[in-house]
């Protein structure tokens, strides 16, 4: 995965193949193949788009419904391509990271859809507890300090949802049991 910068209005196919390896290093999990068959039946519950944790949404209800079998064939299967300056190197122009709105309010709202979305998951299938796209949830919402934004949430039924006793949680993940991540 790498990040394209100062792309121009024809930018195709042809041209990121000639600048393939000569992009910025993009993290992230941004290219997904799977059977059609499978959408109807992905759990994501109620995420934001374009907000963090959308693509732990994402993964969380692949691994789900694949057992918590799926394979990463390449790092490099993807590629971002940016008009302007990247927002990888130049971390300031991530409005995710720089504006509070974005970096807390909403994404607070998709820590408490990504938990609800996992306690859901796990009360489906007592065996996606040894599949390690679970802990992996629990370290990201640690990482996004998910508890501590989610507290600041105006929307009380949020915050409730957030501390509500969640039994599956509390067997696989007790830290996430009772909103303490």
């Amino acid at each position: 995965r790498e990040e394209l910068e100062r792309a121009q209005a024809d930018f195709g196919l042809g041209e990121a193949a000639r600048r393939r390896g000569r992009g910025l290093p993009h993290p992230g999990h941004d290219l997904w193949a799977f059977p059609r068959s499978w959408v109807p039946e992905l759990q994501l519950g109620d995420v934001a788009l374009g907000i963090s944790l959308v693509a732990t949404a994402f993964n969380l209800a692949l691994y789900a419904r694949s057992g918590c079998r799926l394979t990463l064939l390449s790092r490099a299967l993807s590629f971002h391509v940016v008009e302007g300056e990247s927002v990888v190197k130049h971390k300031w122009l991530q409005r995710a990271r720089r504006d509070p709105l974005f970096r807390e309010t909403y994404t607070a709202y998709n820590c408490v859809q990504v938990k609800l979305q996992l306690a859901a998951i796990l009360n489906a299938s007592t065996s996606f507890r040894r599949c390690w796209a679970g802990p992996a949830v629990a370290k990201a919402m640690r990482g996004y300090k998910c508890a501590k934004h989610v507290a600041a949430l105006p929307a009380p039924q949020l915050r409730q949802a957030w501390d509500a006793p969640q039994p599956a949680l509390a067997k696989a993940f007790p830290m996430l049991a009772a909103g303490a991540a």
